[in-house]
């Protein structure tokens, strides 16, 4: 059905929300998860990456790619 799933993340609980319920739904599908943030400051973007792969690694979800 789906091979890729694609999330957007701003670091926010709504953003965290969809995390979640791609993965999930990557996980049925048999897919890939690919988180998106798009930020023309790198250092947002860099905070943003560190913020969902901690959560990530909180919440044993699996890390990011």
């Amino acid at each position: 059905m789906f091979h890729r799933i694609i999330v957007p993340v701003d670091g926010s609980d709504a953003a965290w929300r969809a995390v979640v319920v791609g993965s999930h739904l990557a996980t049925q599908c048999d897919a890939t998860l690919e988180l998106f943030h798009s930020t023309d400051d790198p250092t947002e973007a860099r905070v943003v990456e560190r913020a969902v792969r901690q959560r990530l690694l909180d919440e044993a979800i699996g890390p990011a790619s």
